[in-house]
């Protein structure tokens, strides 16, 4: 077994040059980090110019311009709901434990598994359930801003877990590379909320956004099926999976 660092610095000065490429090397040539700095990037991205539209959306309904905010308050209930994924969670991990099974990173795509249908479910039912073409109390929507509250919950807890399970001695770097991409793309994507939901209309420009996290829906079972795989192809993810085993650490 060769447990050799894949990236050891050699000399004194090569520790600055691993602190700040290392993370631009993960981000460029690992697959696990690539795939999950891109979807966390795009859902939070879509997350972001979404509740930038809260002014538009809820000034159709009469509201004052300094009450738009107030439909944040329904994310906090989705958020809340994940505690009972953390608990069907814990009970799995114990069950593993009894049965002397190891447990894996994968483990911890079970949330994100349900998170991404729950993020395209409330935000198809928050697209069609507001003005101008659908007129609805405005509650209804908060059902689906439940869902999408839980469901960005999900995706930060599963998806930052996943990537420290199966990095451990580099996870700060695989976490640096997904939190770059990530704030890049959150940092742009409301600067064009108010033109998007102005000029589609609510229903057109959220059902935009919807459809692009449906087609997430399929993402978590690319980890469930081939994650593994995944893992041992990679360098830097092996190397960790070695230096766990060898130190008994789950």
């Amino acid at each position: 077994m060769d447990l050799s660092n894949p990236d050891r610095p050699t000399r004194p000065h090569e520790l600055l040059t691993v602190i700040l490429l290392r993370p631009a090397r993960l981000g460029m040539t690992e697959p696990i980090i690539i795939l999950v700095a891109s979807i966390s990037a795009t859902v939070w991205g879509m997350v972001y110019l979404f509740t930038e539209s809260f002014t538009v959306v809820y000034s159709q309904f009469g509201w004052a311009e300094t009450s738009t905010s107030l439909p944040f308050i329904a994310l906090l209930p989705g958020v809340l709901l994940g505690v009972f994924v953390r608990l069907r969670d814990q009970h799995q991990m114990n069950n593993r434990q009894r049965n002397g099974v190891s447990p894996k990173p994968e483990d911890k795509i079970n949330g994100f598994a349900i998170a991404a249908p729950a993020l395209a479910v409330g935000l198809w039912v928050f697209g069609w359930t507001v003005p101008p073409l659908v007129h609805t109390h405005w509650i209804v929507s908060m059902f689906g801003l439940a869902l999408i509250g839980f469901a960005v919950n999900e995706f930060a807890y599963t998806l930052s877990g996943y990537i420290a399970d199966s990095y451990t001695i580099y996870a700060s770097s695989g976490l640096a590379a997904v939190a770059f991409l990530r704030g890049t793309l959150s940092g742009c994507m409301p600067l064009f909320a108010y033109q998007m939901y102005s000029g589609l209309g609510s229903n057109i420009a959220t059902s935009i956004i919807a459809a692009l996290a449906t087609l997430f829906c399929v993402t978590p079972y690319i980890f469930l099926k081939h994650g593994l795989r995944l893992r041992e192809k990679s360098q830097f993810a092996r190397f960790s999976a070695e230096m766990n085993e060898r130190q008994n650490i789950d």
